[in-house]
C-alpha cells in the first residue's frame, strides 16, 4: 500500500507540536524503541500512550515504522496501527469509549483535538 510520507510526517509533526504547544511532554505519551528493546521495559509506567518501534530511534519523526501500538495501563492493546496520527485518534476513541481518566499530561491536548474534530 502506497502512503504519502510527506503528509504522514506533517500530521505527526503537527500532533507532536500540539503536545509541546499545550506544554505537555510527548515523551510521557509516546515511546520510541528499537525492535530489539524489551517491550515491557519501554512501556513501564505508561498509563496511556503510543509505542513506536523503528530501526533508527535517533530520527525525530520516523517515516517507516516496524510497528505502532496503543498502550493502556502498561499493556499493549492494539498493534500494527498504520501511523502515529491514526493511532492517536484510536487511542482517544478508546479513552472515551472505556470512560478512562485521561492523564493530566494529555488533558489539554485531548480537549483541543476534541473541540477541533468533534466540535464538542
Amino acid at each position: 500500500m502506497w502512503r504519502n510520507t510527506t503528509n504522514q510526517r506533517m500530521r505527526t509533526a503537527a500532533l507532536l507540536g500540539l503536545l509541546w504547544y499545550m506544554r505537555e511532554t510527548p515523551s510521557k505519551f509516546m515511546k520510541i524503541c528499537k525492535p530489539s528493546d524489551s517491550e515491557e521495559d519501554v512501556i513501564k509506567g505508561m498509563v496511556i500512550g503510543i509505542l513506536v518501534v523503528v530501526e533508527n530511534v535517533m530520527e525525530p519523526l520516523p517515516v517507516f515504522y516496524n510497528g505502532v501500538a496503543l498502550v493502556i495501563e502498561e499493556k499493549v492493546l492494539m498493534r500494527q496501527q498504520s501511523d502515529i496520527p491514526i493511532a492517536f485518534l484510536k487511542l482517544m476513541r478508546l479513552v472515551y469509549a472505556l470512560n478512562l481518566d485521561c492523564p493530566k499530561e494529555l488533558k489539554l491536548t485531548f480537549e483541543v483535538i476534541q473541540h477541533l474534530l468533534i466540535g464538542d
